[in-house]
């Protein structure tokens, strides 16, 4: 899945953080979290993969 987000300032400050990243995929967990809570939960706690033959979990954000 793939959407485009736009943001506007909201105050003067020119530069986004270093780690705006963090604020994004915490935006997106609560939004789904409102959506449905075990989905939520389900992708911030163990995510996909976790059957891999490498055995990693992949995490979407």
């Amino acid at each position: 899945m793939r959407f485009k987000l736009t943001l506007n300032r909201t105050t003067k400050q020119r530069m986004l953080p270093m780690d705006y990243q963090y604020y994004i995929s915490a935006w997106i967990y609560k939004v789904l979290r409102y959506a449905d809570r075990d989905f939520a939960r389900f992708l911030h706690e163990k995510g996909y993969g976790q059957d891999a033959p490498n055995g990693q979990s992949y995490s979407e954000f």
